[in-house]
């Protein structure tokens, strides 16, 4: 097939998009899965390094544009499908997760007769905070989520929700404080939590007045989860804080803050 005929064959879904998975081309570590559109693939093809889309920034990225950590191509397959890419490369830095870990899947499912739960079965091989400028402290200690579309993102927030809320208290109370960002913070003073949700609060200000996106998007989870992990330790359980949101809803925001006032 010539020019861009090759594309012709991957069957992207309905966003134009479609699941690749990189491995290493010499030990065939599974390194990561992401998705591109045809722009990403013809990028890929034309520079000879991996480039991406992202659904939450909605725009193109190179694996490695902020990291350093670029992965050359070496071959490329499509499955029987047409709808999963499979890519073969050369991992620079031998680093493919945000996390510092060469494999985004360094977690592995331990069944255990008193708790089930992901435990890292390797170390991470560099600290974040010296591969990017900002580190996602939620991102990194949670399961990652496999393909989910923008509006199946809207419609499942609550669930989204429920199910950090169900991960925080196996942190609670089986994390491990040397592992566990979640566990360390609650097996801490409260003021460190205060401090972080302060700081978390500030960001999101800061990333409001600069007008930028993605980064009042990000900020806001960071809070999200800081404000979580909060609740848990206060015993406070999500569907409670739901209770509190439908009561508002029976008032208007002027009489919500007027019965405060009165109190």
């Amino acid at each position: 097939m010539s020019s861009a005929k090759w594309l012709d064959a991957v069957k992207f879904n309905a966003d134009g998009l479609v699941s690749v998975i990189a491995v290493d081309w010499q030990d065939k570590t599974v390194l990561m899965q992401a998705f591109a559109n045809r722009e990403a693939l013809l990028k890929s093809l034309a520079h000879g390094q991996m480039f991406y889309y992202s659904r939450s920034r909605q725009k193109l990225w190179k694996k490695g544009e902020e990291s350093g950590h670029f992965q050359n191509i070496k071959a490329m397959y499509l499955d029987c499908d047409g709808d999963c890419v499979l890519a073969e490369v050369e991992q620079v830095g031998n680093i493919a997760c945000h996390t510092g870990h060469k494999s985004c899947f360094y977690r592995k499912l331990h069944i255990a007769a008193d708790f089930i739960d992901w435990q890292e079965t390797e170390k991470a091989l560099k600290n974040p905070s010296e591969i990017y400028r900002h580190t996602d402290t939620m991102t990194a200690n949670m399961p990652a989520t496999n393909a989910i579309s923008s509006e199946e993102n809207k419609e499942n927030f609550a669930s989204v929700l429920h199910k950090l809320e169900k991960i925080i208290a196996i942190r609670k109370k089986l994390g491990d404080t040397e592992k566990s960002y979640t566990a360390k913070l609650l097996g801490e003073k409260i003021d460190k939590l205060l401090k972080k949700i302060g700081e978390e609060a500030t960001e999101t200000v800061i990333a409001a007045c600069n007008g930028e996106k993605s980064e009042i998007i990000y900020e806001s989870c960071d809070l999200l989860y800081h404000l979580m992990v909060l609740w848990s330790r206060e015993n406070i359980s999500l569907t409670e804080i739901e209770n509190e949101l439908a009561r508002r809803f029976k008032m208007s925001g002027l009489e919500e803050k007027a019965s405060r006032i009165n109190k």
